[in-house]
């Protein structure tokens, strides 16, 4: 399969704004950034959320943090301006470097495995290899 690369690089500029200004809120609003002391940040940040909302937010398993998984905080997102651009920060960063990247990289094509024949009668790929 050919690359669009014109496209792909349309997709990644416009991606790398959109996580810049969620990312520029993190840290005007609430000082937190990837990185070193994230974790800690995040647990302030938490605690001060879980009290404004007056509700008991999803925790780790052990229970000594809170979680991180979308899907135990997305009932909150529309309740929590943090929690919201959080979630759409993870979920971007993930898009951005588990599939764009590699892409990026690519320039040229991408050898995929279709599945034509599957039970919901939908096409799916199992896997692609990016090459140069």
């Amino acid at each position: 399969m050919d690359l669009d690369s014109e496209r792909v690089s349309r997709f990644a500029g416009t991606l790398t704004a959109d996580l810049d200004s969620i990312l520029k809120a993190l840290k005007d609003d609430y000082g937190w950034a990837p990185g070193a002391g994230s974790q800690s940040k995040y647990e302030r940040i938490m605690v001060q959320e879980e009290k404004a909302m007056d509700e008991t937010l999803p925790r780790t398993e052990k229970g000594d943090s809170y979680s991180r998984s979308g899907e135990e905080l997305d009932e909150f997102r529309q309740r929590s301006r943090f929690i919201d651009l959080y979630l759409r920060y993870e979920s971007l960063s993930k898009m951005r470097n588990v599939f764009l990247k590699p892409l990026e990289k690519a320039k040229r094509k991408v050898y995929a495995h279709f599945n034509e024949l599957v039970n919901t009668g939908r096409t799916s790929c199992g896997s692609y290899v990016v090459r140069r």
